[in-house]
């Protein structure tokens, strides 16, 4: 793998992202998961960063990445498994009650909406106090 420069231009959201920025986004991303697998750069350059990265997920193997990200996975498993149960029931009661009371399905299908929203509003919030340390 070289740093020769390919004419690719990537595109986020519509918007242009020059190249360098790219390239910061990858050299942040490779530093994080080097912390996470233990993996020392010795100040060399991205790609030697990302091969030692790849070589020693190889070492790993998939059993021992597992047991190292398991907290992670545990809580993204359960608690997707978790809030989809509960979210099936808040729509199924909010259907049930307003169908009761003779409510369009024009308010209906705001209703869903607004439990959408809020449900993906939420969702970063419980990320981020997952991996707070406790």
């Amino acid at each position: 793998m070289t740093d020769s420069f390919l004419p690719i231009t990537a595109h986020i959201n519509g918007r242009a992202v020059p190249r360098d920025e790219v390239l910061a986004w990858e050299a942040t991303r490779s530093a994080k998961v080097a912390r996470r697998l233990a993996v020392h750069n010795g100040g060399g350059s991205l790609p030697e960063l990302n091969r030692r990265i790849m070589q020693r997920k190889l070492e790993l193997g998939h059993d021992a990445i597992e047991r190292m990200l398991r907290r992670d996975l545990r809580v993204s498993g359960a608690g997707g498994l978790f809030g989809a149960a509960v979210g099936a029931l808040n729509i199924f009661l909010l259907q049930s009650l307003l169908t009761f009371f003779n409510v369009s399905t024009f308010v209906l299908q705001v209703a869903y909406g607004a439990i959408l929203v809020a449900a993906v509003s939420v969702s970063p919030l419980q990320e981020r106090l997952a991996r707070s340390p406790r």
